[in-house]
């Protein structure tokens, strides 16, 4: 049986989200979001990356999506503590053998990324991109276009058509 693990990062919604898509087609289907004790600490200015408003509007993002999901015959499993430890534990317990998540951009979430698939090489990781108007297969991304500078990119851009939203799953596979 196979069983995907979506790590849910800034994608907190069910339409229009091409990753979790991508991890329904599974048997079985664990959803997570880590909270990270490294965002409440002070680091460069000494200052944390999760302030008090932030933290509010996450908690109430999170009970909304976890909402959604319910509805959907799922569950949201938070988890707190180092990312990397927290979803190395729930790939230890469970049968996972696919992680799905949005592409990761940052350095944090690529060493992640990087630590999993070294500790479980058997892991099959597929990043989907989440955040973009545009499929990356569609953009023309040479070095020598990439040197034209923003104004060649819009005109290329311009006549692409954007991708279409994705429709809100009306069931997801259980846990």
């Amino acid at each position: 049986m196979a069983t995907t693990l979506y790590w849910i990062t800034n994608d907190l919604r069910l339409s229009d989200n091409p990753a979790l898509l991508r991890a329904s087609q599974s048997d079985a289907l664990i959803c997570v979001y880590c909270v990270d004790q490294r965002w409440f600490l002070p680091h460069r200015y000494h200052i944390s990356s999760m302030g008090l408003h932030r933290w509010r509007y996450l908690n109430e993002s999170l009970a909304e999506l976890g909402r959604s999901l319910r509805d959907r015959g799922q569950y949201l499993d938070i988890k707190y503590g180092y990312t990397e430890q927290q979803l190395s534990q729930l790939i230890d317990r469970h049968p996972v053998n696919r992680l799905v998540c949005s592409r990761q951009n940052g350095s944090d979430e690529r060493r992640i990324l990087s630590y999993l698939q070294s500790r479980f090489p058997n892991l099959q990781i597929v990043q989907v991109d989440n955040n973009t108007l545009y499929e990356l297969e569609q953009i023309d991304t040479e070095l020598s276009t990439l040197k034209q500078g923003f104004a060649a990119f819009r005109q290329r851009a311009q006549d692409l058509p954007p991708q279409l939203p994705i429709q809100t799953p009306d069931s997801l596979p259980r846990p």
